[in-house]
């Protein structure tokens, strides 16, 4: 796993959203390479 520190921005999103949002950004770039933005796009999306 890539060793880091996320940073959400100001936003209304319940906070249990947030985290499922770090917990699949995480998880697309374990899958991707971080080059491949493209794929990662398509993962989260």
């Amino acid at each position: 796993m890539l060793e880091g520190k996320a940073v959400i921005g100001d936003t209304d999103m319940l906070q249990t959203m947030q985290q499922d949002a770090l917990h699949l950004a995480a998880k697309a770039l374990d899958f991707f390479d971080v080059t491949e933005a493209t794929d990662i796009a398509r993962f989260v999306k």
